[in-house]
């Protein structure tokens, strides 16, 4: 099939775009940056667009299916009240790429949401069956976008599914994330400090499970949400100790008093991922150590 992508230089798009290419699709990658495109690697159509509807039409023209992966992301610290920017940057983007979509006739959208439409708020573990209500701006900014999505499905009769990803690790993820940081301080043999709070829980995903679900997605036609997550709950304490044995940094583990800045002990997030096994034949086959040892061998590669 023709591929329309968007995010194809990001970390999961980059991914996605080489099993693309291994299977034999034509991938056509669109972004704002020339520069951001031509780091894409391989054999793929580059598309330098201003996002309006007029040139993505023209951008997706032959394609059968869009996956949209771009979006910008949340930065720790970031003041959680300022809902309108994400919100308008990701729905002018969504609003442009789904007119594209209807004017050469696309067969499906698949885009990426987030866990981060679910909070505290939600019972836990967390369903698609329930009403999301997000916690931060991002997660507002996602909701929206699948929410517009949605609404615009049922007027064109184009199937549109949303990916609510867990926290994706593997090579080529920024290193701000928990599991990213002390990953790479096994790596490079550094102590890892956890609080004794490290009971606090987070659901994670390798980056290969997440492409696989996507093209499950996307081979389906397949609609509505979907949590695409591990299926269990990592702990801070159970990601350090395995990121030290798998990069070979035993025992380099401290545990800290909790403080007043530590999350509070015994918080699970996680998704219940039954809708995706059972509608799209789709199961992560990657535990958390098989997907740390397959990271450590990347990066080994990369220093050779």
């Amino acid at each position: 099939m023709r591929v329309a992508l968007t995010g194809g230089n990001g970390f999961i798009g980059s991914y996605l775009c080489k099993k693309l290419r291994d299977r034999g699709d034509d991938v056509v990658c669109i972004g704002r940056s020339r520069e951001s495109l031509e780091k894409i690697e391989g054999t793929v159509e580059r598309h330098v667009t201003d996002f309006t509807p007029q040139d993505l039409t023209t951008a997706m023209a032959g394609c059968s299916v869009l996956i949209h992966l771009a979006g910008r992301r949340s930065v720790r610290g970031e003041d959680m009240e300022l809902v309108a920017e994400f919100a308008h940057t990701g729905l002018a983007m969504l609003d442009g790429l789904l007119r594209g979509a209807l004017a050469n006739g696309l067969r499906q959208v698949v885009q990426a949401s987030s866990i981060a439409v679910y909070s505290g708020a939600n019972t836990k573990p967390y369903s698609e069956n329930e009403v999301p209500i997000p916690a931060s701006n991002y997660g507002l900014a996602k909701l929206y976008c699948e929410q517009y999505a949605d609404w615009w499905s049922s007027r064109h009769d184009i199937p549109v599914a949303h990916l609510r990803l867990a926290a994706s690790y593997g090579a080529g993820e920024r290193l701000s994330p928990a599991l990213m940081n002390m990953s790479d301080r096994a790596f490079q043999k550094k102590t890892i400090k956890i609080s004794e709070s490290g009971r606090h829980a987070i659901d994670q995903i390798y980056v290969a499970d997440v492409v696989n679900a996507i093209l499950s997605i996307a081979d389906n036609g397949a609609k509505g949400a979907y949590n695409i997550g591990s299926g269990r709950a990592a702990s801070i304490l159970e990601i350090a100790e395995t990121a030290n044995d798998v990069f070979g940094n035993d025992g380099n583990l401290v545990v800290e008093p909790a403080n007043e800045h530590s999350r509070p002990s015994g918080i699970h997030n996680h998704m219940i991922i039954d809708r995706a096994r059972e509608q799209l034949g789709w199961e992560p086959e990657y535990t958390l150590r098989r997907g740390l040892e397959e990271m450590r061998d990347k990066w080994s590669l990369l220093q050779k």
